[in-house]
């Protein structure tokens, strides 16, 4: 019997040297979700998800025209399995000649680095046409990791889309 390594812990998941993540059950009251077990290829992977209105609420978005430029609304987690989609939505946007776009983030909780990576990709592509990003309603947690990153010296962080919009010079 090969005596069993020490694995770490990372928000609140044991990672261990086995290959296996186990989770305690955890309820996301945002989403209503409850995330189970995680194991290799060689298990099954469980992970109920409480139905919410007859589907599954996880992440949304939506896009707008807002007083000046573009709105990008965010509802959910923005990590790797989401940010696809964010960064899909933000390169139509662009592409579709708009020159200020204001993502709204009120309804993002947590961010990862794959969602950082989208934003400062859109940021590059705005400012490469003249035009600006700016993100508004950022929770704490979002707060604290455009801060250690120093995006939030680039990217302007604002309260509200209103505030961000006040803020946009007229782009003509």
């Amino acid at each position: 019997m090969t005596p069993r390594r020490p694995g770490y812990r990372l928000r609140g998941v044991t990672v261990s040297t086995h290959s296996r993540l186990r989770a305690r059950p955890h309820v996301d009251e945002r989403s209503e979700r409850i995330s189970g077990t995680v194991g290799t290829a060689h298990s099954v992977a469980e992970l109920p998800v409480t139905p919410y209105r007859g589907g599954f609420v996880d992440f949304t978005l939506s896009t707008r025209q807002g007083r000046i430029g573009t709105v990008v609304e965010v509802v959910g987690d923005l990590d790797m399995s989401t940010t696809p989609e964010l960064r899909d939505q933000l390169r139509k946007v662009v592409e579709g000649g708009a020159q200020v776009v204001v993502v709204d983030l009120t309804g993002v909780g947590f961010m990862d680095s794959s969602g950082l990576g989208v934003l400062v990709v859109a940021f590059k592509d705005l400012r490469e046409r003249n035009g600006r990003l700016a993100l508004a309603g950022v929770s704490q947690p979002v707060r604290t990791v455009l801060s250690i990153t120093s995006v939030d010296r680039v990217i302007g962080i604002f309260e509200t889309v209103h505030d961000a919009e006040e803020a946009s010079p007229a782009v003509s």
